[in-house]
This record gives structure tokens, C-alpha cells and sequence, in this order.
């Protein structure tokens, strides 16, 4: 067996986090689809497991459809999640926060949050 360098270690490490992630994916949006359920928390771990699986375009994509569905986020706590990490300089990833934030400061939002 040939040697592993530490690089080759984290390497094969972050591959094999990102199929699990992927896995996880896969299940709750294919259980979702077929219990009919939809929420703003079901997308929030959409969004997070597509972007740690390494799918940051489908992560942007699903943010839009949750917002266009009428779930939003608090734009901090989105900014500050972990998981979301690679995001934060994203040109889309700030556009949908700033939607958010209206979203945030709108009165119907204060009588009936719609948020994950």
C-alpha cells in the first residue's frame, strides 16, 4: 500500500463527508416529495445538505424556490450558519439575504412569521 500524505487523507475525508451528505439530501427531499411535506425548516436543511454536499448552485436555487413559496430565513443566522459558509461572498447568496430582509421588516412578517 502506498503511503497517504495528511493531504491525501483530508482529501479522501472530504470526499466521503460530501457523498454523505449527499445521501442525506437525497433522503429528505425524496421523503418530503413523497409525504407531501413542505416548511421553511424542510428547505433549510435542503439548502444546507445541498451546499455541503457540494452542490452550492442547487443550494442557491432551492433558497430561491423557498423564497418564491413564501418561506424566508433570518438573513443574520443564514449568514452566520456554518454550513452556508461558502456562500457568504456569493453575488445570488446576498440577493437572496437582502430579500429576506424585507421580508424581515415587513409588518405582515411581524403578525405572521413565515420563517425557517
Amino acid at each position: 500500500m502506498t503511503a497517504l500524505t495528511q493531504d491525501d487523507v483530508l482529501e479522501r475525508l472530504w470526499a466521503h463527508e460530501q457523498e454523505a451528505y449527499a445521501d442525506a439530501y437525497a433522503f429528505i427531499t425524496t421523503a418530503a416529495q413523497q409525504q407531501g411535506l413542505e416548511s421553511g425548516q424542510i428547505y433549510n436543511f435542503r439548502i444546507c445538505l445541498a451546499n455541503l454536499s457540494g452542490q452550492s448552485d442547487l443550494a442557491l436555487r432551492l433558497f430561491a424556490e423557498a423564497l418564491a413559496q413564501g418561506y424566508w430565513s433570518n438573513p443574520d443566522q443564514m449568514l452566520a450558519d456554518e454550513d452556508l459558509l461558502t456562500l457568504r461572498d456569493h453575488v445570488e447568496f446576498l440577493r437572496l439575504l437582502d430579500i429576506c430582509r424585507g421580508q424581515q421588516a415587513a409588518p405582515s412578517a411581524r403578525r405572521n412569521p413565515n420563517c425557517a
